[in-house]
């Protein structure tokens, strides 16, 4: 009898065990897969800034070239033969999602999209190679 007990507890173990594994194997598959952006083998990147204003976009208040509006902390113009359009990409911490292109956006540029004038202006030209897919 003590050997049956023996061999169920076991069973049990193991059943727990895999379950465990299974889940821990369930939550790293749900976390957010995150890769090193290089454009032609730099991972150096220019970050300049946009607004809806006519001086930033030629008219004010216009939707993206995917045709949503833009949200600041969300919405960056990137080189669509590089970063598709709906890439998701973190720039020094904040998750932007390609939503828009620009006439010299290429390459290894962003322009990232600010609510004000002003808040673009302060942002200015920046560089950086904080820059990662997530997937």
């Amino acid at each position: 009898i003590e050997r049956i007990q023996l061999d169920e507890a076991i069973k049990v173990a193991n059943i727990r065990y895999s379950q465990k594994q299974l889940m821990e194997e369930y939550v790293e598959d749900m976390k957010p897969k995150v890769y090193k952006a290089t454009s032609n083998g730099s991972s150096t990147y220019v970050l300049t800034a946009y607004c809806p204003c006519s001086y930033c976009c030629g008219t004010a208040n216009k939707p993206t070239a995917s045709g949503v509006m833009p949200t600041a902390n969300h919405t960056l113009s990137a080189d669509t033969s590089i970063f598709p359009m709906g890439t998701k990409l973190s720039i020094n911490g904040i998750i932007y999602t390609v939503e828009d292109t620009g006439s010299a956006i290429h390459g290894n540029k962003f322009d990232v999209y600010f609510n004000t004038h002003q808040e673009a202006l302060n942002f200015g030209r920046q560089t950086t190679t904080d820059v990662y897919v997530v997937q």
